[in-house]
């Protein structure tokens, strides 16, 4: 292979790659749980959304859900109130993802969001306004949030 060529294919290879060593080098952690259509107006508790370092621990704990809108409304409007905790003395970046789940497993809609958790936060209210087709909020039975710790 002559040198023009190899610099070439060398070339080529460093912009197919260089974009998903970007993407993958933004995103440090992902975590996720998954949980029945919560109540509306009671907390649920979460488990297993945090990022843990030996310095400082930043975790998504609980989660609340208020319906905005009448009973028939077809969008569905409803804020999800998490709460976060932050050790560390800077914030985390995080997208948030909310999985609804049809009874079979099968994904019906993902809102997402990007959030941050404060330094020393401690039972940050994080609301995530979600705007859903009624057909989509009624084949809902359970929600899967993913957590993207990015930064």
């Amino acid at each position: 292979m002559t040198r023009r060529r190899l610099s070439l294919s060398l070339s080529s290879f460093v912009l197919a790659v260089a974009p998903a060593v970007l993407v993958a080098a933004s995103l440090m952690m992902a975590t996720a749980t998954t949980i029945d259509v919560p109540t509306p107006g009671e907390d649920v508790p979460l488990s297993g959304l945090r990022y843990k370092a030996l310095q400082f621990e930043a975790k998504i704990t609980s989660v609340r859900l208020e319906i905005h809108s009448e009973a028939d409304a077809d969008p569905v409007l409803a804020d999800w109130s998490f709460q976060g905790s932050n050790s560390d003395g800077q914030m985390h970046r995080i997208e948030l993802q909310l999985r609804m789940l049809d009874a079979s497993g099968k994904q019906v809609a993902m809102p997402s969001h990007y959030f941050t958790v404060n330094p020393g936060a401690h039972d940050q209210v994080i609301k995530f306004e979600t705007k859903l087709k009624a057909a989509d909020w009624k084949a809902t039975s359970k929600v899967k949030i993913v957590v993207n710790w990015v930064n």
